[in-house]
């Protein structure tokens, strides 16, 4: 992590804790929360998850617990579609 000083006025905690791409991961996880509720509401197993989306188990998991960093926005907003489809 490369700490830099945030902008006046930030209220981004990713940048404020020294992440260099604190607003990719900011979107990441507003993807990832999106895609955990429907997930959560609906009850769903992770291999449904898997059938539905296309992720691999190994990258749901990564989501499931906000470990954004190695997972593409792309991806994410994809598997968002696929469930919010369904």
């Amino acid at each position: 992590m490369n700490h830099q000083e945030p902008p006046a006025g930030t209220d981004n905690v990713l940048y404020e804790l020294g992440f260099e791409d604190a607003e990719g991961l900011s979107q990441k996880t507003k993807l990832a929360v999106k895609l955990n509720a429907i997930i959560d509401k609906r009850g769903l197993h992770q291999v449904d998850v898997v059938r539905i989306t296309g992720l691999n188990q190994r990258r749901l998991s990564l989501t499931r617990r906000y470990k954004l960093q190695d997972i593409p926005p792309d991806l994410l907003l994809q598997a968002l579609v696929a469930l919010e489809s369904r």
